[in-house]
């Protein structure tokens, strides 16, 4: 059976677990002044700055379990629309959370990426995983991050894989894919 997961998705590429969050330029703060959060590209964002910008949540299953799919599909940095980026947020009911970064063109923050985190908090101050951007060159994709319960405490995982074979695709795209191959296969049968 189905649990409730009480979320809030904010533009700025977080989940918060509390209230919504949509402050700038948290950085550091990430890890005791928002609650239980978790950030696959928290930054300064704009879905309004780009027309292809969306943000789904879907219900699916994931390594057997039943879980949340978060995805932020072409969304620019707030300060520079050129700048795109396109990201996932993976949790299942066992607790189990996944960041699929798919393409990155990176954030403007005006010379201080110190501002953008990746990772999750528990909100009490004690950061269970956090980076900040500055670590990363842009632009960057086909990259996750897991992070995984071992005995109540989460073990941080990183791997690589080919951008063109995304882990998670969207529904929508498996929808039209599996209509696609019927319309194949009708075309053949109708040419026999």
């Amino acid at each position: 059976m189905k649990k409730a997961l009480h979320y809030s998705l904010a533009y700025n590429g977080s989940l918060n677990f509390t209230v919504a969050n949509y402050s700038r330029d948290v950085g550091g703060d990430f890890k005791d002044d928002h609650g239980p959060s978790i950030g696959a590209f928290w930054s300064d964002l704009d879905p309004r700055g780009h027309v292809d910008a969306r943000i789904y949540m879907n219900n699916s299953t994931f390594n057997g379990d039943d879980a949340y799919i978060f995805t932020w599909f072409n969304i620019p940095d707030i300060y520079n629309n050129d700048l795109i980026n396109t990201f996932q947020a993976i949790i299942t009911e066992t607790g189990q959370i996944q960041l699929n970064f798919l393409s990155l063109d990176g954030v403007d923050h005006r010379g201080h990426l110190e501002a953008g985190v990746i990772g999750i908090s528990d909100g009490s101050g004690s950061d269970f995983d956090y980076q900040t951007m500055d670590t990363w060159t842009f632009p960057r994709s086909g990259f996750s991050i897991g992070y995984a319960l071992d005995n109540g405490t989460y073990v941080r995982s990183e791997w690589d894989w080919e951008p063109s074979a995304a882990p998670v695709p969207e529904p929508s795209t498996l929808i039209l894919l599996g209509i696609g191959l019927l319309g194949f296969a009708g075309v053949n049968r109708r040419k026999k």
